[in-house]
């Protein structure tokens, strides 16, 4: 089937793909894209509505076209921290006159969170409408997320924590060293949960929320009896540990 795509105005922006042959079944997706002061405002022709990406499946042969509307009045989107916001005009007069209205959509990229807005609007709702009445600024703060590090400890000791490399306060990336010290009378066995083995002391990378047991165990002593002359000693168990020993 043959596929014609065109813009409207012709220079409000593209789309992709553009027009060419697609074979029968194919599922396709549209994604409209503006270009400088445009806002993307809806499909028309052979489909319809405001969805971008639009996915369709081919039939038949399709004529459709991106409308693309000029802004009025600029709404002034800046970004703190990683992600992005998008567009999405829900009522319009044309070309985002007073009384337009849009929402606006907060994208955190990945180990990243939508926060709140500043500027114009404010709170964390996501995502939010605005009218546009005059000039405005947005603006969209995203926070890394911060994962906590669980310490556990079995038998008598502590885990000391060194941070070796951050991006602050545990967020994604942050290695952590971590120091197993037993109390007197114990040692250090081996590390449980997120990490593995007997290494000490030993580097976790926090990726995600995470949970470390420290195992000690209760040092065992050989008690010899040597005996000068005749004569015998008898043994006699008084107290004895249930903890597990080395």
């Amino acid at each position: 089937h043959n596929i014609t795509v065109s813009v409207n105005p012709t220079d409000g922006g593209t789309v992709f793909p553009s027009s060419g042959p697609v074979l029968d079944g194919t599922s396709v997706s549209f994604k409209a894209t503006p270009k400088g002061d445009y806002v993307f405002t809806g499909w028309s022709g052979s489909i319809s509505g405001t969805e971008n990406p639009k996915t369709v499946t081919v039939t038949q042969n399709m004529n459709l076209t991106a409308n693309f509307s000029l802004r009025s009045y600029p709404l002034t989107i800046t970004i703190e921290g990683d992600g992005t916001v998008a567009e999405k005009v829900i009522t319009t007069k044309s070309e985002y006159q007073s009384g337009t209205v849009v929402e606006l959509t907060a994208n955190p990229s990945d180990h990243w969170l939508f926060d709140h807005w500043e500027g114009d609007i404010t709170g964390a709702t996501n995502p939010v409408q605005i009218t546009v009445s005059s000039a405005k600024n947005v603006k969209a703060v995203f926070v890394e997320k911060n994962y906590p590090l669980n310490i556990e400890i079995e038998g008598e000791g502590t885990v000391s924590e060194k941070v070796i490399q951050t991006k602050s306060t545990y967020q994604e990336g942050t290695v952590v060293e971590l120091i197993a010290n037993p109390s007197n009378g114990w040692s250090f066995d081996h590390w449980g949960g997120d990490l593995s083995g007997n290494d000490n002391p030993v580097q976790i990378t926090v990726s995600s929320e995470m949970t470390v047991k420290a195992v000690f165990v209760k040092r065992n002593y050989s008690f010899n009896v040597k005996i000068v002359g005749p004569g015998a000693v008898d043994e006699k168990l008084v107290e004895q540990t249930n903890k597990k020993t080395l």
